[in-house]
């Protein structure tokens, strides 16, 4: 979620755990948390606060591959999954239901990539990928 110092004017985009209170990484003053913020602090929130709509339908038309700001780089994509998994995995599990999927890792299998994952950061990177081309796909939708 974004956040803004209200003593050095910092923005920054927030992914830690606290419900309550964030650290500015500039000064270091603690900033409040705002409580509607966080019941709306989703990945598909992240999207929209994150990319315009053409990198939107970038996403949607080329996948994340190309290199967008905060899915390019394995650090990014982790905190990303280490923030959003829940999210992530019921997005899984919908969906695999929704394809007859036997299993949400039967599912995962027919991810372009995936067959090529050696290792934990190149799992959460597919599937920070996976759910942020999906919602490009519903979001570019969405104004068509």
């Amino acid at each position: 979620m974004r956040m803004l110092c209200d003593k050095c004017g910092h923005e920054w985009d927030y992914q830690g755990k606290s419900k309550y209170y964030a650290s500015c990484p500039q000064c270091k003053k603690s900033v409040k948390i705002s409580q509607e913020d966080l019941a709306e602090d989703t990945f598909k929130n992240w999207m929209i606060r994150t990319f315009t709509k053409d990198e939107m339908k970038d996403i949607a038309e080329h996948g994340c591959s190309g290199g967008f700001p905060g899915l390019t780089y394995y650090h990014e994509t982790i905190k990303l999954y280490d923030h959003y998994d829940e999210e992530i995995w019921d997005n899984l599990y919908d969906d695999s239901q929704d394809m007859g999927s036997e299993s949400i890792l039967d599912f995962i299998k027919s991810f372009n990539g995936a067959d090529t994952v050696g290792s934990d950061a190149q799992f959460k990177n597919l599937l920070v990928w996976y759910l942020a081309e999906k919602y490009a796909r519903e979001l570019t939708e969405e104004d068509e």
